[in-house]
C-alpha cells in the first residue's frame, strides 16, 4: 500500500485530464474565433442591405422623375404639333409664321435635350436657348439740387439728406417700364430661331416610341442605379451564407466540447473513446473553420 501511495504522490497530474483540458481550451477558442467571425458578417450583411434597401429608393425616385419627365415630353410634343397643323391650315402668311414659331419655341425650349435627339431635330436647341436677350440700359436721373450742395454747410447737409430719397423715386418710376420690356425681349429672343418649315412638318410624323432609344435613356440612370441595389442585396446574402457557415463551425465546436468533457465523468478505459470522438470532431472543425472565407 506504501508503493502505490508513492506512486500517487510522484505523478503530479494524468495524461489523460492533460489532454481533455488541452482540447476542451483549443475547442472553446475555435468556437470563439467562430463566433466573432459569425458576428462580422452578420454586420457587414446589415450593412449591404441598408445601402441595397438606400439605392432602391433613390433609384424608384429616378424612375419616378423619369416617367414625370416623359409626360411633360409627350405633352408638349401634342401641343407642338397641334400648333403646326393651325399653321398648315392658316389662312394668312403671318398666323402662319406665329404658329410655326410657337411650335419650334415648344421644340427647342420646353422639350427635354432626351426627347429633342429622338425626333432628331437639328442642333438649333443650345443655339436658341443662348440667344442673348437685347440689354436696355435703365435711364438714370441726375438730382438737380446737387449743384446747390456747396453754397453753405447747413444747406448742403439738407440737400444731401433729400438726394437719396430723389434718387430712389426715380429708378422706382423706371424699374417697372424696364422690366417689362426686358420680358418682352426675351420671349422674343427665345422665338427668335424657328425651326424650318419641312422640319416641323416631318414632327406630325415622328413619335419618341419610334425606337427604344429615348426610354432606354430616360430610365438609364434608374436602371444601373437598380442594378448597383442589386449588387448589394447580392452582397448581403453572401455576407448571410458565411455567417451561417461560421454558426455551423461554432456548432461542430460544441460537440468537439461535449465528447471531452463526456470523458471526463467515465473512470474506465472508455474515456478514451469519448476522448478520441472528441478529437476527431475537434480536427473536422477546425478544417471546416479553416477553410471558411474570413471576413476583413
Amino acid at each position: 500500500m506504501s508503493d502505490e501511495n508513492a506512486s500517487q504522490v510522484e505523478k503530479p497530474f494524468e495524461l489523460f485530464e492533460l489532454i481533455t483540458a488541452v482540447l476542451l481550451g483549443l475547442a472553446a477558442i475555435g468556437a470563439a474565433l467562430a463566433g466573432i467571425q459569425s458576428g462580422q458578417w452578420g454586420g457587414k450583411q446589415l450593412e449591404a442591405f441598408a445601402q441595397a434597401n438606400s439605392i432602391t429608393t433613390h433609384a424608384a425616385k429616378s424612375y419616378s422623375e423619369a416617367v414625370s419627365d416623359m409626360n411633360s415630353d409627350y405633352a408638349v410634343i401634342g401641343q407642338a404639333k397641334r400648333l403646326i397643323l393651325e399653321g398648315i391650315d392658316a389662312s394668312s402668311d403671318t398666323d402662319k409664321k406665329r404658329s410655326f414659331k410657337l411650335a419650334s419655341y415648344y421644340l427647342t425650349q420646353q422639350l427635354d435635350e432626351t426627347a429633342y435627339d429622338a425626333l432628331k431635330l437639328p442642333k438649333q436647341k443650345e443655339e436658341a436657348a443662348a440667344t442673348p436677350a437685347a440689354a436696355t440700359t435703365p435711364a438714370t436721373t441726375t438730382p438737380a439740387t446737387t449743384t446747390a450742395a456747396t453754397e453753405t454747410d447747413t444747406a448742403g447737409e439738407e440737400e444731401k439728406a433729400a438726394e437719396p430719397a430723389a434718387a430712389t423715386a426715380s429708378t422706382a418710376a423706371t424699374a417697372p417700364k424696364t422690366s417689362e420690356v426686358d420680358t418682352e425681349e426675351e420671349v422674343e429672343a427665345e422665338m427668335a430661331a424657328p425651326l424650318d418649315e419641312k422640319v416641323l412638318i416631318k414632327v406630325l410624323g415622328s413619335e419618341l416610341h419610334d425606337d427604344d432609344s429615348y426610354e432606354t435613356a430616360m430610365f438609364a440612370e434608374g436602371n444601373k442605379l437598380f442594378a448597383d441595389a442589386d449588387k448589394k442585396f447580392e452582397e448581403g446574402r453572401k455576407a448571410n451564407d458565411n455567417g451561417d457557415q461560421f454558426e455551423l463551425a461554432g456548432l461542430y465546436y460544441t460537440i468537439a466540447l461535449f465528447f471531452a468533457g463526456l470523458g471526463l465523468v467515465f473512470k474506465t478505459k472508455m474515456r478514451w473513446g469519448f476522448a478520441g470522438a472528441g478529437t476527431v470532431v475537434f480536427l473536422l472543425s477546425t478544417i471546416y473553420l479553416i477553410t471558411r472565407t474570413w471576413a476583413t
